[in-house]
Parts: C-alpha cells; sequence; structure tokens
C-alpha cells in the first residue's frame, strides 16, 4: 500500500511537471506577469484621470471589474493561439502520447511523429559552395551549412529535409524546384563562402522552390572570427522569414550552447563528415577529431555528444577492444553534454542513442522523448526510438515500433535512416514470431543499403528461425565480408547488453543458433 502511494505521489509530481513546462511553452506566466502590471497602471490612472474629469466614481470600480472579468479570457486566449508575422495561429500541441510518462515501462510511450502538414514550414539546406580555392575551405562551407541544418532541426513547427539526403542531391544537376520536389519542402537555403586571409564572404539565400520565387537573401562580409556569428545570423533569417513569436524563441534557445572557438567548431564538422561512414577508420578518425575539439573547448556540448555516440557506434559495431569501459566513456560524455546543455534537442538524440547500445532502454525513451518534444520534426531521433523499444520488447513496445516506423515511412521515405527503421520494424516481427515479415523487411532493408553489418546479421537470425541455414550462413558470411568485426558472437553480445527480457534475447539470437553459427551459451 505504502509503495502505491509512494508511486501516485510519483506520478502526480510528474503530470504537475510536465502541466507546468506546458504553461511555459506557451507563454502563460509572461502574459499574466505583462496583464496584471498592466491592469495595476490603468487603474493607478483611471483613480487620477477619472475625478479630474469629474467622472462618476463607479466608473473606476467598472474599469478594475473589466481588467479582473479580461484575466481569464487573456490567459485562454494565450493558451489556445499564437502571434505570428501571418496571422494568429492555433499553438502546435506536443507529440501525442498514449499515456503520460510516469516511467514505468508500460507508461513511456513515446507518442506518434508528426504529419508533414502539422510544419508551419519545410525547408531543405544545401551545400554552401567553396568559392576559394580547390577543396581549400570546403570543410568551412560544408560546416556552415550543416550547422544551419542543425539549428533549424530544433525548431518546434519547421521540417527540415534530412542533410544527407540534401547534400546528395545538390552534388548533382537537378535545379532547385526538381531538389525541392525530391525532398517535398517549399524552402531552398543555399549559398557560397569565400575566404580572402582572415577575411570571408558568405552570400546565403532562400527560395520558394514552389512559387519559383527568392524569399530572402543576404551578403555577410565579416572576419574569420565571426563565421559562428554569421551562421547564427542565417538561421535567425531563415526563422524570421517563416514567423511566429514561438520559434524567434526557440531560435533563441538554439543558439544557448554554442562554441566560440572557430578551431574547436571546424574540427568538429570534420568529425561529422566521418561519422556517418560507419567504418572501423572513419569511426577513429572522428573520435580522434572530437577529442580534440574538446580539448580545445571543454564546455562545447555538442562535441561531448558527438564523442559519445561514435563511442556507441564503435561498440555496436565491433571495433572496441573495451566495450564496458568504452560504454562508461560514452556515458560520461552525454552527461557532461547534458550538463551543459540539459534542453538541446540534439544532445538528448544522441544521448537517447548512446543509452540504448550501453543498455538503458527506460533512460534511453526518457531522452529520446525530451529531444522529439522538442523538435518534432526530427525523424532521426524517432527512427533512433526502435532500438530501445525493441531491446524492451513488451506487447506494446513492439506494437509503438509498427506504429513510429510505419509513420516515418509515409512521411520520410527517402531520409538516410530508412534501412535502419527497416531493421527495427523487422526485429519487432521477429519478437512477435512473424517471421516472413520479418525476413521480407529485413530484404528491403538491405536492398536500401546492403553495407550495413548488423542488418546482415540480423537478416541472418531470420533465416535460421525460419531453417534456412544455408542463406542464414550466406547472410552471415556477407556481414563479416561488409565487416570482419561482426561475428554473431559479437552480434548476440551487444544484444544481450541493451537489455531486455530472456525470451526477446532468445528471440533475437536462436536463429544464429539453429543455422551453427553460434555456440549455446
Amino acid at each position: 500500500m505504502a509503495a502505491l502511494r509512494v508511486r501516485g505521489l510519483s506520478v502526480a509530481g510528474e503530470r504537475t511537471r510536465r502541466f507546468f513546462e506546458e504553461l511555459r511553452r506557451r507563454k502563460v506566466p509572461r502574459v499574466a506577469v505583462v496583464y496584471a502590471a498592466a491592469g495595476w497602471v490603468l487603474t493607478e490612472v483611471a483613480s487620477t484621470v477619472f475625478p479630474a474629469l469629474m467622472l462618476p466614481g463607479w466608473t473606476v470600480t467598472l474599469v478594475v471589474i473589466l481588467m479582473i472579468l479580461g484575466f481569464p479570457l487573456a490567459i485562454i486566449l494565450t493558451w489556445v493561439f499564437d502571434i505570428t508575422p501571418t496571422g494568429i495561429e492555433r499553438t502546435a500541441e506536443l507529440a501525442e502520447s498514449d499515456a503520460e510518462d510516469t516511467g514505468s515501462p508500460a507508461t513511456t510511450r513515446p507518442g506518434y511523429p508528426p504529419t508533414i502538414d502539422a510544419a508551419v514550414a519545410s525547408v531543405a539546406v544545401l551545400p554552401f559552395d567553396n568559392l576559394g580555392p580547390a577543396g581549400g575551405h570546403a570543410v568551412l562551407a560544408n560546416g556552415i551549412a550543416t550547422e544551419i541544418h542543425s539549428t533549424l532541426n530544433k525548431m518546434h513547427r519547421i521540417r527540415v529535409a534530412p542533410r544527407r539526403s540534401s547534400f546528395r542531391l545538390a552534388a548533382g544537376d537537378d535545379t532547385v524546384e526538381e531538389i525541392a520536389r525530391a525532398l517535398n519542402v517549399r524552402y531552398i537555403l543555399s549559398g557560397s563562402l569565400m575566404r580572402d586571409g582572415d577575411r570571408i564572404r558568405v552570400i546565403a539565400e532562400l527560395d520558394d522552390a514552389i512559387e519559383g520565387s527568392q524569399i530572402w537573401s543576404e551578403k555577410y562580409e565579416r572576419g574569420l572570427d565571426h563565421l559562428l556569428a554569421v551562421q547564427a545570423e542565417i538561421a535567425d533569417a531563415v526563422v524570421a522569414a517563416f514567423g511566429g513569436e514561438r520559434q524567434r524563441a526557440e531560435i533563441q534557445r538554439a543558439h544557448m550552447q554554442p562554441t566560440k572557438n572557430l578551431d574547436a567548431w571546424s574540427l568538429v564538422q570534420k568529425a561529422r563528415h566521418y561519422i556517418l561512414n560507419y567504418s572501423r577508420r572513419s569511426l577513429d578518425e572522428a573520435q580522434s577529431l572530437l577529442l580534440q575539439g574538446i580539448e580545445l573547448d571543454p564546455d562545447y556540448a555538442a562535441a561531448h555528444a558527438a564523442l559519445g555516440s561514435v563511442l556507441a557506434e564503435r561498440i555496436l559495431n565491433g571495433f572496441s577492444d573495451a566495450p564496458q569501459e568504452d560504454c562508461e566513456r560514452a556515458i560520461k560524455a552525454i552527461q557532461c553534454a547534458r550538463s551543459l546543455a540539459s534542453h538541446d534537442a540534439f544532445v538528448l538524440k544522441l544521448s537517447g542513442m548512446v543509452w540504448a547500445i550501453c543498455g538503458d532502454p527506460i533512460q534511453s525513451i526518457h531522452s529520446l522523448r525530451a529531444s522529439v518534444e522538442l523538435a518534432p520534426f526530427d525523424f532521426g531521433a524517432w527512427g533512433y526510438f526502435g532500438w530501445p523499444l525493441v531491446a524492451r520488447g513488451t506487447a506494446e513496445d513492439l506494437e509503438e515500433v509498427h506504429k513510429i516506423i510505419d509513420r516515418l515511412l509515409n512521411i520520410a521515405a527517402e531520409h538516410s535512416g530508412v534501412p535502419y527503421w527497416l531493421l527495427h520494424k523487422s526485429a519487432a516481427h521477429v519478437c512477435q514470431d512473424e517471421l516472413q515479415q520479418a525476413a521480407d523487411i529485413a530484404g528491403q532493408a538491405l536492398d536500401k543499403h546492403g553495407e550495413l553489418s548488423w542488418i546482415w546479421i540480423h537478416h541472418a537470425n531470420v533465416l535460421g528461425l525460419m531453417d534456412q541455414f544455408e542463406d542464414a550462413q550466406a547472410s552471415a558470411g556477407r556481414a563479416a565480408q561488409v565487416n570482419s568485426a561482426m561475428t554473431p558472437a559479437h552480434y548476440a553480445a551487444r544484444v544481450r547488453a541493451m537489455g531486455g527480457s530472456a525470451e526477446t534475447i532468445s528471440k533475437r539470437i536462436d536463429g544464429l543458433v539453429a543455422a551453427g553459427l553460434l555456440g549455446v551459451s
């Protein structure tokens, strides 16, 4: 009984906390203070001026009564509506959820990705052209576009096309209109950078690809040490074009934890280029660059978060010689990042990924949920939910995986995360004993990206569960060709380390045992 009372208090406390967070998000306290101050001033003016005008005494009382009656109306309107440059709009709801987040496995439901039409604007950020020596300043040009993409991606109602897809299309011969159509966005942000000694010239422009018109363009000529300020100004200008008091407040929050060290920033941009290759050499190089960046600026939250994610990727792909020690280092890195930027969507997203790989699905879901509440159109963060939900493996979790992934595939089919989204959906089918569906979807994932060794070894497990032992051995062999460290033994060790019930773990590795690829543990 006492435990139930404590649990009830904790649930009530969590609901109260979330209610007050929602009040702050909708600016209700600010309006209440401004209204009270204005009411007091108006009452004082009425008390002084009305007698001088020989108005009846009851008119001052009327002013006071009207101010009191208007207060709840002002609060209700503030809760419901947001004022934007394009007019008054209803305030967007947070991501829907089936239940309150009380911390228990049954109720930490992440909700669902928002539909495309819920965004006030959709934009693709293309790599900026390097107008200097060939390759000489490409890191600066690409880095500024990457940083603007990351900043805009933290906005609550702005949908930003995936960076990798945008950069890939920009490298071809497609027109702005064709790129926008392929990425399903309306606006395109592009630009150029030229460096001349310690001076830079950055030109940025925002185009409406549907109307075929230019929305905004600006040229920035500054000293090199002002490059990061220029990046922030461009992001501010884009958000201002899309409008909304809320968006302007969010862009300020997104700028709260930048580095002022240009060298540290450049190192992190180089590291981000390497991270997504998933090879041992690339991840080693990324780790080295991030450590250098942190040494230059120990308070660079994004660098610590990225380091945590690199360490987790090394563990996942079998490149770590000491997985337990690297997990501890990864957790320490994300904890440092969160101490520096506790409400940064990027930091929370990578924290969720690290917790999932290092075996704490509850912490992972909490971090990812906080991330998508801040940035609901960060579809990469939504995709990360597959790791902890499949690991935890309850019936509700597995259904949640299907709902999230199905929504993602429907609204972001060209996202670079699609192969992993399909992996999570396939793994959920395995845990539900739906093996043919699991095999079909794993095959689709491999068709999308045939160089992801984790998906190949998962595919081998599915085939083993279906008694297709030769095909299972062939898939395991393909995994080894892609990545020699991705052995069945490593895969099984990582599945166990991610947590979950014995039954869930068994379903995820027993096919490898049946195919003779893994010994009975």
